[in-house]
């Protein structure tokens, strides 16, 4: 099973923030995944208080808070660790709260 790490360093950002983990195989052992999952504490990528108002009147939904909540600012739909094909759609959470579904729908 292939894993990455996702905590980063992000200069451009301030700080150093926590994303969590994930194991990009398909093998999953469900009572560990579920540790994970009860354990992943997403943040959100810092933006402007212009951006994240602009967004939150846009949108109607705070994206932090989405985010945090672990649920996605389009659709709804509860976000769950394992739910993401790649380290790069679980960075994209991070930054725009999107689940799997309505980054492949956005993104193609």
């Amino acid at each position: 099973m292939k894993s990455f790490s996702v905590t980063r360093e992000q200069k451009d950002f301030g700080g150093a923030y926590d994303i969590g983990c994930y194991d990009a195989g398909m093998a999953y052992d469900l009572p560990k995944l579920k540790i994970k999952n009860m354990n992943w504490n997403p943040q959100p990528t810092k933006k402007s208080e212009g951006i994240e108002s602009f967004l939150k009147d846009s949108l109607g939904v705070d994206r932090r808070k989405s985010i945090t909540q672990k649920v996605c600012p389009f659709c709804s739909q509860a976000v769950t660790l394992d739910s993401f094909k790649d380290e790069l759609s679980l960075k994209e959470f991070h930054i725009s709260g999107l689940c799997q579904s309505c980054q492949d729908s956005v993104f193609g």
